[in-house]
């Protein structure tokens, strides 16, 4: 009994620590996606000006947006694994809370909850 709570137990541990093994990346992939999100970061920019260009952006809101876009970078490059931090799908979605949907839910407007009628 107590070697097959010792082999249960290595299995578990193995069975939680592989997916964050394979979730890190090499130097070369991580260059790989730096450069993806280089070329996003420029195409945007590109986009942005074609708005402007084309009277759909004023000027100012052209070079707000190119602020944000480039603030974007800089924050994923600073924090590559920024999405191992991600919360999921809010208190939604299995946790018995209901969807949050337009205006936050099932009759948000009258504190009841939602009947089978």
């Amino acid at each position: 009994m107590k070697k097959l709570v010792a082999i249960l137990a290595a299995v578990l541990v193995l069975a939680v620590a592989a997916p964050a093994l394979a979730a890190t990346l090499t130097p070369e992939q991580s260059q790989d996606i730096a450069k993806l999100h280089q070329q996003i970061l420029e195409l945007r920019k590109q986009l942005i000006d074609k708005y402007v260009e084309y009277g759909r952006l004023t000027p100012e809101q052209g070079q707000e947006l190119k602020a944000r876009v480039e603030a974007r970078q800089k924050f994923l490059q600073e924090n590559p694994d920024w999405f191992s931090q991600c919360p999921g799908f809010g208190p939604g979605f299995g946790r018995g809370h209901g969807p949050r949907g337009m205006m936050g839910g099932w009759q948000a407007n009258n504190n009841t909850p939602p009947t089978n009628s």
